[in-house]
C-alpha cells in the first residue's frame, strides 16, 4: 500500500507476522474464543484521523486505509463469527466498540497481536 517503503511490509514477510496471526486466530476460534480484528480505516478527506496523531496526518498525506479502498483492504480477514471493530485513533478503544464488545463476552484477559503491535522494527 501506501508505506511500503515503511519497511512494514519486509518486516512482516522476515517475521512470518500473517500466517502466525492466522495461526493464532485459528487456534482461538477452534478452542471456543472469540477473534476479533481491529481495522484502521479512514473516510475520504481524512478529516477525523488527521486532528489525532502526526502519524495519521502521513496518512492522510498519502491518502492512505480510506474505506473501500485496495490499501484499507484487510490482510487476514474475519472468518464467521468474528467480531470487527474499525478505528480512527491510535488506541483500539478510544471512541470504539471493542470495550463494549470485550464487556459483553465477559473477557478477562486480551492477546494482541499483528503487524504493528510492535513497530518500528529495531536497526
Amino acid at each position: 500500500g501506501a508505506f511500503a517503503s515503511s519497511g512494514a511490509p519486509a518486516f512482516a514477510r522476515e517475521h512470518g507476522v500473517v500466517e502466525r496471526v492466522e495461526r493464532l486466530a485459528e487456534a482461538f476460534r477452534a478452542a471456543g474464543a472469540p477473534v476479533i480484528h481491529v481495522w484502521h480505516v479512514d473516510e475520504p478527506g481524512h478529516v477525523d484521523s488527521a486532528r489525532n496523531a502526526e502519524l495519521y496526518r502521513s496518512i492522510a498525506a498519502a491518502d492512505a486505509l480510506v474505506r473501500g479502498s485496495w490499501g484499507a483492504a484487510p490482510v487476514v480477514l474475519p472468518l464467521a463469527g468474528d467480531l470487527v471493530v474499525e478505528k480512527q485513533r491510535m488506541s483500539s478503544f478510544n471512541s470504539t466498540t471493542l470495550d463494549t464488545k470485550l464487556r459483553g463476552l465477559g473477557a478477562r484477559t486480551v492477546v494482541c497481536c499483528g503487524a504493528w503491535t510492535n513497530w518500528p522494527p529495531p536497526r
